[in-house]
């Protein structure tokens, strides 16, 4: 029996072979005379021209009359030719030949994995009937950086629909369909077009890269030899979402406007596919009772020929019936028997009636009328709903960097990239860093925008730390955007053994337990083993007048006491922080921390030996219910920062707040500087308003760069926020751009 997935397409010629089959009453053994076939077994393959990229996947869906099966295989770059390595033999009748379908499932990438090419196959439908391999598959591939584009349009001009149509595929595929009726051109204009796209959606270039099939020469795309001309073209989108239109300007400087096709999910009217790719061709039932299919591939065996057929049909029920007889004006049939209708009348004019179920509302499945067991489906194919979706791609950066202290771990260090796109696109990747690596870099290249204005923000964190035995590991430079080409390599991951018990929270130092005499001085712990030290000390003998951070793994002993830190990746503070002016903490101070009550959220103690900082009382950063007031961070980590905002006194406008960033950003321009800001604040009705001017916060502090609220500088600067979670996440939005923050509380 032949399965579904082979028969995913409703327009496929091998359906005639395939009736017959049922006719005859093939589905077991070896035939329809009960011999066995030959011995001899023929392979399917052809040839690629173009291929440069890695990871190019062809598959074959064949079916047999023992039924279907599937091959893959995966072509290396420089290859010139193909075979799947499983071979069939010839049948004893027509009836049982064994028919394939072959396309690409993943195009290839170039060296920093991004999509730079396009692969298309023709003749990609077949049978094997003659004592050969079949080799005349052709797959042909072209360089494309595109921006991503999706859907099926109609033509119109002067707000008049006209009988052509455009589709196009995220992969860089098109198809163009015309009903022209013109004896100039090819099956008298009225065919396919059929090729790779390449559009800048920023600029509205449109270049046609290639016209594979070209059924429509010269009255299409090419000249009568398939040429593309070398004109201009340009595609603007015009209003947003599924029903956005197109502004077409052709080679020749006609303007016309391509219109989404209808559609009616849960209902048969839509345009159809089978599969993200055109390389199946697409089905369109129409709104007004005509339906389209037009079909980009060729085979002279079973009778397909790369064109369209515009017929009528009707629905009564669960049936439809389609008609492209005289009955229907205006009928054409030039694919043969890839049609709906041609299918089952050999390539002519007739009639068909269908089966069909709507699977789900964008789910179609029908099969034809008394042949059940050669189902069909059909994706419905509608335009990207998204309007910022078309950033155009120029070329794609890794992310990546050196990594220090793993030498033994059994269980590797798990990193893990985050970005965010203008358009509000993220990304996730994670990488597992195994112990002895000195160097890491992010497998999948990140997309660079075509302007520096809509850069993509990445950052870097750790997902899992290292055990066998226990480390720490510290992300540093680990911030930063993409906005023009060249890989990043700057992330600076520092690791040390560590077997510490977990605190977390934020603290701010008093000289008192009472909490009534402030120091300002704070001090964060993450579970992970981080910690992250600021302070206000206006002290120009220290880096950043001691208006800094220190950043880095400690260690807790909460039998003993015991605080060690272990490391300062960051420290502006130097030399009035932890560390001496190159970074060195001094091994000779002593802590000791300790709990002032059942659990951190009480408060702790810590006591300097040694040190400048003596003993103070570390209480939590608390967050004051129905207000934004709190403790904030980018995940459970510490390596994004903390943002503090503390209570408005009663009686004031505005509040202060603090932002602790422990990230520079050296080569991608952000900005970014390792150090804090401290300003002012007002919050109400899910607008948070920033006051850093010299007349209403004269304390304002700014050494933190574009890694704090205000930018860096004196500023007034209006952010919309929202909660969730009970309080829990915060967000942020910085048009485009959305960030979420998590309350960070003591434990």
């Amino acid at each position: 029996m032949l399965g579904q997935k082979f028969f995913s397409r409703t327009e496929t010629g091998l359906l005639v072979v395939t009736l017959a089959l049922a006719a005859c009453g093939g589905g077991g053994g070896g035939g329809g005379n009960g011999n066995p076939p030959p011995a001899s077994t023929y392979t399917v393959g052809g040839t690629i021209t173009g291929l440069t990229g890695t990871g190019l996947t062809l598959t074959l869906v064949a079916s047999t009359v023992s039924g279907p099966g599937t091959q893959t295989v995966t072509v290396a770059p420089g290859e010139t030719s193909f075979a799947f390595p499983t071979g069939y033999a010839l049948a004893s009748s027509p009836a049982d030949d064994t028919v394939y379908v072959v396309s690409v499932t993943a195009e290839p990438t170039d060296s920093t994995n991004t999509q730079n090419q396009t692969c298309i196959p023709v003749n990609a439908y077949g049978a094997v009937h003659a004592a050969a391999n079949v080799t005349s598959i052709q797959v042909t591939c072209t360089a494309n950086t595109s921006s991503p584009l999706q859907g099926v349009y109609r033509v119109t001009q002067g707000g008049s629909p006209q009988p052509s149509w455009f589709a196009f595929s995220t992969d860089g595929t098109y198809m163009l369909a015309t009903i022209q009726n013109n004896s100039s051109c090819n099956e008298n204009g009225n065919g396919v077009d059929y090729g790779s796209y390449n559009w800048n959606s920023a600029t509205g270039v449109l270049q046609i890269q290639s016209a594979l099939v070209y059924s429509l020469a010269p009255c299409g795309l090419t000249d009568g030899t398939g040429a593309v001309a070398s004109t201009t073209r340009t595609l603007v989108r015009t209003g947003a979402g599924a029903s956005a239109v197109l502004q077409f300007t052709t080679g020749n400087g006609t303007n016309v406007t391509l219109v989404p096709v209808p559609s009616s999910p849960g209902s048969i009217v839509g345009a159809f596919t089978f599969g993200p790719s055109l390389d199946q061709g697409v089905n369109i039932f129409g709104d007004d009772g005509y339906y389209v299919n037009f079909n980009p591939q060729t085979d002279a065996y079973t009778g397909e020929t790369a064109g369209l057929e515009y017929g009528c049909y009707s629905v009564s029920g669960n049936t439809i019936t389609t008609d492209t007889t005289s009955d229907c004006p205006g009928a054409v049939v030039t694919s043969g028997t890839a049609g709906i209708t041609g299918a089952v009348n050999g390539g002519s004019t007739g009639t068909a009636t269908l089966t069909f179920t709507n699977t789900d509302a964008n789910t179609l499945s029908w099969y034809y009328t008394g042949y059940p067991q050669f189902p069909f489906t059909n994706n419905r194919f509608v335009p990207t709903s998204d309007a910022g979706c078309c950033t155009p791609v120029t070329a794609g950066a890794t992310i990546g960097g050196s990594v220090t202290g793993l030498t033994a771990n059994s269980t590797p260090l798990a990193l893990q990239l985050f970005t965010v796109a203008a358009d509000g696109t993220t990304s996730v990747q994670s990488i597992a860093v195994a112990a002895g690596a000195s160097t890491f870099t992010f497998p999948n290249a990140i997309p660079i925008p075509a302007s520096a204005s809509t850069p993509t923000y990445f950052e870097v964190v750790v997902g899992g730390e290292p055990s066998g035995p226990d480390a720490t590991c510290v992300p540093t430079n680990a911030y930063g955007q993409i906005a023009a080409a060249g890989d990043v390599t700057t992330v600076s991951v520092a690791c040390s053994a560590n077997t510490t018990s977990p605190l977390q929270g934020v603290y701010q130092a008093y000289s008192d337990q009472g909490g009534t005499q402030p120091i300002q001085v704070w001090l964060a712990f993450a579970k992970d083993g981080t910690y992250l030290f600021g302070t206000i000390g206006n002290n120009n003998s220290c880096l950043e007048n001691g208006n800094g951070v220190d950043y880095g793994a400690y260690n807790w002993n909460p039998t003993t006491g015991a605080l060690v830190f272990q490391s300062a990746a960051v420290y502006s503070l130097a030399p009035c922080g932890f560390t001496n002016a190159s970074g060195v903490i001094d091994s000779s101070v002593t802590r000791t921390l300790t709990l002032l009550g059942a659990d951190p959220s009480a408060g702790l103690k810590l006591v300097t030996t040694g040190g400048s900082l003596g003993t103070v009382y570390l209480l939590p950063v608390t967050p004051t219910s129905g207000t934004i007031a709190g403790a904030f961070g980018a995940g459970a980590s510490l390596d994004q920062g903390v943002l503090i905002f503390f209570p408005v006194a009663s009686g004031q406008s505005l509040g202060p707040y603090l932002v602790l960033n422990p990230q520079n950003d050296p080569t991608t321009n952000t900005g970014y500087v390792a150090g804090l800001e401290y300003g002012c604040y007002s919050a109400a009705a899910g607008q948070l308003t920033i006051d850093t001017t010299a007349a209403d916060c004269p304390s304002a502090i700014f050494t933190a760069g574009a890694g704090g609220l205000s930018g860096g500088s004196p500023t007034t600067y209006a952010i919309p926020y929202s909660f969730a979670n009970g309080g829990s996440n915060l967000t942020l939005t910085f048009t485009p751009y959305s960030f979420v923050y998590n309350a960070l509380k003591p434990d």
